[in-house]
């Protein structure tokens, strides 16, 4: 019952309808404020108005049972919003093929929670991701094993998960998954502690099926399907700046195509190395024809890279442990062609739109080559292909592919 005079601030506004239930003024206004009191207390017949309309928008608005359905309600709306994670905590490689999953889950569920659990190295690739609300992070080789086992677990199940996707399908994600206590887990029934999801697919060894159709099997039992199966990466512009001031610094033409080469695979797959002479002699090649030609790895192959100068006949720009994994993102957008083995390079490349060209030795391209419309595959043909071996004393299914073959193949796309 009695009239009000506020300033325009905050959630006054959404009580005080100037004018009509009171009257508001700017902040900081000493004399409006003034004003409008004097107004009030010289117009009875407007005084009056005000105090009726505004006793009509409290118990319309602000009616106890009213307040509480409506904080209810913000809880209820709360609790139907899902909370979902992605386990895939792999190679980085793997961790860029898993977006496919990500763009349809969170087209399928626009208003939902999604986090992803990645390792440490994996960690950029999703934190610029725009289907992803939070990035979770498997912690680095610091403590024992089943200290950071349960120390993730206790975090997983803090968030309080409605749907857990196993994308990863070993015995540690599997235990993970069940470890978050979500009541839908979802996986690949592989018999490697598979039992702990209760929802399965049956994983089919033999079968070659690229690595998205591969992840749409799991969602397919969610009713999600993977409509766009290509690859994103999301550099950001300070990411292109870098490279482009590097690249500056190398004395390259606007006209002169850029061809990169991966160097190296991982430490782990000797087998997928192409010999670092053909890489030296397909540069040479390049060279006579003003092709320029752009070293990247990381830092374990900085050793190569140096070995590599030492047995060129002309200076590559070496960016090989001078790049973060988004400058490498935007650096592969800069180049004409990439040249790569079965690594996650290929994949940035893929994610990156740049035309490439995968040689494949020890391991099945149906099942490892990324979505792609622009992309050439070099192999040969053996009996013992694919092997999977790690180590071969004599790979010849890499060893005889040709630098001659590969410059054949890059003059082709050039011109």
């Amino acid at each position: 019952g009695v009239p009000v005079v506020a300033t325009n601030v905050g959630g006054v506004s959404d009580i005080i309808s100037d004018g009509k239930n009171g009257m508001l003024v700017a902040p900081g206004n000493p004399k409006a404020m003034a004003e409008a009191i004097l107004k009030i207390l010289q117009n009875k017949k407007l005084s009056a108005s005000f105090i009726k309309e505004a006793r009509k928008t409290a118990e319309a608005n602000f009616d106890l049972e009213i307040m509480a359905k409506k904080t209810i309600k913000v809880y209820e709306e709360a609790l139907a919003v899902k909370r979902i994670l992605v386990i895939k905590i792999s190679s980085v490689g793997d961790v860029i093929l898993v977006i496919p999953s990500l763009r349809a889950l969170r087209k399928k569920f626009s208003d939902a929670k999604i986090c992803v659990l990645v390792g440490l190295k994996s960690r950029q690739i999703v934190q610029s991701c725009p289907y992803v609300d939070e990035v979770i992070v498997l912690e680095g080789p610091n403590g024992s094993f089943l200290s950071k086992l349960f120390k993730v677990a206790r975090v997983l199940s803090s968030y309080k998960f409605d749907i857990v996707i196993d994308h990863q399908g070993n015995k540690i994600s599997h235990l993970l998954s069940f470890l978050s206590w979500a009541p839908s887990r979802y996986g690949f029934d592989n018999g490697k502690l598979s039992f702990l999801l209760n929802h399965r697919v049956r994983f089919v060894v033999l079968q070659a099926v690229n690595p998205v159709e591969h992840q749409s099997k799991v969602l397919g039992i969610m009713g999600v399907n993977i409509e766009d199966a290509s690859l994103e990466l999301f550099p950001r512009e300070s990411d292109f700046k870098y490279i482009d001031e590097r690249l500056s610094e190398e004395w390259l033409s606007a006209e002169q195509p850029l061809v990169g080469i991966n160097i190296s695979a991982s430490a782990k797959w000797q087998t997928k190395r192409w010999p670092l002479e053909n890489f030296v002699r397909l540069s040479n090649e390049l060279a006579r024809e003003n092709i320029r030609t752009v070293l990247t790895g990381s830092e374990e192959d900085v050793y190569l890279a140096e070995k590599f100068v030492t047995l060129s006949n002309v200076k590559p720009v070496n960016f090989v442990g001078k790049t973060s994994l988004l400058e490498l993102a935007a650096l592969i957008k800069r180049c004409s062609i990439f040249i790569t083995g079965d690594s996650a390079p290929m994949h940035v490349a893929s994610a990156m739109k740049t035309p490439f060209i995968a040689l494949f030795g020890p391991t099945d391209p149906k099942r490892h080559l990324p979505p792609s419309k622009d992309f050439f595959l070099i192999k040969k043909d053996f009996k013992c292909m694919p092997c999977y071996k790690r180590i071969c004393l004599n790979p010849k299914c890499m060893n005889e592919i040709t630098p001659e073959e590969v410059l054949d193949v890059v003059k082709k796309r050039l011109s």
